[in-house]
């Protein structure tokens, strides 16, 4: 289940705003790669942008960018054409990755290119422990779903360096995020205010207090979803803290009755969660109430999963290139993510290449491709 948050933080912006609990990193294939005053290898925050862009796509920018670098690694292709037919210049990317990095620090070109990807592999792994190992979840216990244009190009990495076992590439990696909002529910949140001291309320007027916050989105969302909606459901909340901190966390009611309520048992469920998220708790602490929160969604029809039919043979590359792998470059074949059906396996090395994506097979891993298209990356059996 998704995780929510009342209060984010963009760019160093914090947002009060319920939304989906995410952590964003300028890791994007723009971040320019630099050299800091120490003579150390960054990437980022600085971005190529759209207008300017990598070199490597025959724009105007000059500054050696992680699109750059993935391009000379041979993870990108300089030769057939990206969606739009954008065709991309390799030469231009070993030009500005030379001068600007690997003469200054004494490097060849390729391991130049390769520091880029893992610093950049190294802010994107830091981001995903704050959402797991800093909230006392372990990442090997997941798998790892990259998407977007650029994600399924570093995902075998970030996996290795997580201990995560499995990879999950959906069939379209590059409009995932416009895939969800057509299977998104409409969803309204309330939050309001009510600081008091847990012992102090009870679980009537707590009861009340929901029940009305909820009121009012509910009518609304049954007006806006008409017949098409199958249900109106609600999730309570409520934000608690030990006195005296000066954050909360949020506690997820799973039924929304009034013995659901109880101040007892809403204390063991916060104690329970601080020593989760801080490796502690303590008992003898009072609890206060900070806040109150109600989501009220509205379900529709889900939209129906493809059921691929299994292909009769077994995918042929189109053809190969060398790319580099732990600083060796390795003749490595290629394929096209459409002629890759459900039961198909792809041994690594290998790079599969669609319209909106590229996916890269390491040396020790193999692609199973399911019912619905998906490409299931784990290590060799």
């Amino acid at each position: 289940q998704a995780a929510f948050a009342r209060d984010a933080e963009m760019a160093g912006v914090a947002l009060r705003v319920p939304m989906l609990d995410i952590h964003t990193v300028g890791a994007g294939g723009g971040s320019i790669a630099w050299i800091d005053a120490g003579g150390a290898l960054r990437v980022g925050p600085q971005s190529a942008g759209a207008v300017s862009g990598p070199p490597c796509d025959g724009e105007r920018g000059t500054r050696p960018t992680v699109t750059d670098a993935n391009v000379l690694l041979g993870r990108l292709s300089g030769h057939s054409p990206l969606a739009g037919g954008l065709q991309l210049d390799i030469d231009a990317a070993r030009r500005v990755i030379h001068d600007h990095l690997a003469q200054p620090l004494g490097l060849s070109v390729d391991r130049a290119a390769e520091g880029v990807i893992q610093v950049v592999n190294t802010t994107m792994t830091a981001a995903i422990r704050k959402l797991t190992v800093e909230r006392g979840h372990d990442p090997r216990e997941f798998v790892l779903c990259p998407f977007g244009g650029a994600g399924p190009l570093h995902a075998s990495e970030l996996a290795r360096e997580l201990g995560v076992g499995e990879v999950i590439v959906p069939a379209a990696p590059g409009v995932f995020s416009a895939d969800g909002l057509l299977r998104s529910q409409l969803r309204e949140d309330r939050v309001q205010s009510f600081l008091r001291s847990l012992g102090e309320v009870s679980s009537s007027e707590l009861f009340t207090a929901l029940q009305t916050m909820q009121e009012e989105p509910a009518e609304r969302l049954r007006e806006a979803a008409g017949e098409t909606s199958h249900s109106i459901s609600t999730l309570w909340q409520v934000g608690l803290r030990y006195a005296g901190q000066g954050h909360e966390l949020t506690i997820s009611l799973s039924e929304q009755h009034e013995a659901a309520l109880q101040p007892a048992q809403l204390a063991e469920a916060f104690h329970a969660a601080h020593e989760q998220a801080y490796g502690f708790r303590r008992d003898d602490e009072p609890v206060e109430l900070v806040n109150l929160w109600v989501s009220v969604s509205a379900a529709f029809d889900a939209l129906p999963c493809p059921n691929l039919p299994t292909p009769s043979s077994a995918p042929q590359p189109l053809t190969t290139r060398p790319v580099v792998f732990d600083g060796q470059r390795v003749e490595t074949p290629i394929y096209r993510r459409e002629q890759c059906g459900p039961g198909n396996t792809i041994a690594g090395p290998a790079i599969i290449e669609q319209d909106d994506s590229t996916v890269v097979i390491w040396i020790d891993e193999q692609a199973c491709v399911d019912r619905a298209g998906n490409l299931i990356i784990t290590k060799h059996a």
